[in-house]
């Protein structure tokens, strides 16, 4: 559900809850042409209506639990340092007002709120008017609060259709309570370049379940001789019949429920490349690109290590996602050039640093070909080639690639950007808690890592013609 469909349940919310507040207003105000014990009877009513209406229902306790305005909050914090200043001002004051509307409405409505005590009040004394009197102006100003709320909603509406970024970033973190992540061991990883890296799977956990049923109960039919059921089934896209072996086996439903999927290509040693990960296949679900590679650089923070593009290739959705992350994350750690602050976050100190690879190494902002800090003495980078050359593992004895080197030219900007960005490596931590719960989710579906790996490879090879991210 995107940022709009939310903020417009709030809005029926919000229309419901007015409804309500209207209807309890007209009651107490019927209630003066009662008296004794009447009276009290009517304000008992309306009381119990309260508690169990308006503030006090299940719906307002999922609002209050941040499924509604309060995860609207939350999605635009996380965005906040992405937006331009003008925008930041703009939601900052919006957001604002919207709290305090809230916060009066909760006052005001919530169990134990001023409204049920005034009623409370007014039934116990209600042979004294000016109680009844108190509880209308409270509901009055529970109706001007709601509509004012109202009105800032509307705005944050319209002010989120123009801003693409707050659209797509809610778009992910909405969805959050239905994802999972697997991490499989890298069986579709097609180079012999002995990698033992894993695969990273974000998925729809609630879809894969909904369709693994849904398959269980076709393949009872067709095993059963089910004629119409066979026909339904030749029927499929043949797409469909060619991943059977993914969609229609005991996995049911995993190639339809992934939303991204990653292959680590190597780890490198800590000579090349500050020891990052390799990214070698990486794809999305239009919108959840960046989301998804903040996902991956999370988990490659869990073992200290940044992230490096696949070194061979780099496609044209992957280069525009670098790119935005180079130059808009402003969170996103970048080095080599971060070594000069944050050698501790990839496990380096300042000495180990120093010692491996020089005092050039605080001046870089690319690596070379060779995986080194660019700028290296001649003598320096000799001295590392060497030392490599007596290490085994994966991704030493590679022939690397230059990004600058290869397609760069004159006017190439070589910090910032652009081609400057793939020759970079990435570290961000920020969605590590986030990454947790999900990977603790994933572990129910741990018997279906083989299959989650191999659709989503495919998912990959069909992401391609859309661009991928």
């Amino acid at each position: 559900m995107d940022i709009l469909s939310i903020e417009k349940k709030q809005i029926r919310f919000i229309i419901r809850q007015l409804v309500e507040l209207k209807d309890v207003l007209n009651k107490v105000r019927r209630t003066k042409d009662a008296s004794g014990e009447k009276l009290k009877k009517e304000i008992n009513d309306i009381l119990r209506k309260v508690r169990s209406g308006i503030f006090g229902c299940e719906e307002r306790m999922e609002y209050k639990s941040a499924r509604n305005f309060a995860s609207l909050s939350e999605a635009f914090e996380k965005v906040y340092t992405e937006l331009s200043s003008t925008d930041r001002v703009t939601m900052r004051k919006l957001l604002d007002k919207a709290s305090v509307y809230n916060a009066n409405l909760e006052k005001l409505g919530a169990r134990g709120g001023k409204i049920e005590l005034a009623l409370r009040e007014a039934r116990d004394n209600y042979t004294d008017p000016n109680l009844l009197k108190k509880v209308e102006t409270l509901l009055e100003d529970a109706i001007e609060a709601d509509l004012a709320f109202e009105s800032v909603v509307k705005e944050l509406i319209d002010s989120a259709q123009k801003i693409k970024k707050v659209k797509s970033k809610f778009n992910a973190y909405k969805q959050l309570q239905d994802f999972a992540v697997l991490v499989s061991p890298g069986y579709y990883i097609d180079r012999d370049l002995n990698s033992t890296e894993p695969v990273i799977v974000l998925y729809d956990q609630v879809k894969f379940q909904e369709k693994r049923h849904t398959y269980e109960e076709f393949w009872k039919e067709v095993k059963s001789g089910n004629k119409r059921v066979m026909d339904d089934y030749n029927r499929y896209p043949k797409e469909d019949r060619d991943l059977n072996i993914y969609v229609n086996s005991p996995s049911n439903g995993i190639y339809s429920s992934i939303i991204g999927y990653c292959e680590m290509g190597f780890k490198y040693p800590r000579e090349r490349y500050l020891g990052a990960y390799e990214i070698y296949r990486i794809a999305a679900l239009p919108g959840f690109g960046p989301f998804f590679f903040e996902l991956v650089f999370s988990w490659a923070s869990l073992k200290h290590a940044p992230v490096v593009i696949d070194r061979y290739d780099a496609s044209p959705a992957a280069r525009k996602v670098w790119s935005y992350f180079d130059t808009d994350r402003k969170y996103i750690i970048k080095y080599p050039a971060a070594l000069r602050k944050y050698p501790h976050s990839i496990g380096f100190t300042e000495e180990e640093v120093m010692k491996l690879y020089g005092p050039h190494a605080f001046q870089a902002s690319v690596f070379d070909r060779y995986g080194f800090p660019e700028g290296l003495s001649g003598e320096k980078v000799e001295e590392l080639k060497n030392k490599l050359e007596s290490l085994k593992g994966s991704g030493v004895q590679r022939d690397l690639r230059s990004f600058i080197g290869s397609e760069g030219k004159p006017t190439t900007n070589l910090a910032v950007g652009g081609i400057a960005s793939l020759d970079k490596a990435y570290y961000y931590d920020g969605e590590v808690n986030i990454l947790a719960k999900l990977l603790k989710k994933g572990k129910t579906d741990k018997k279906y890592d083989k299959s989650f790996a191999a659709a989503g490879y495919f998912f990959f090879q069909y992401s391609k013609p859309r661009s991928g991210l």
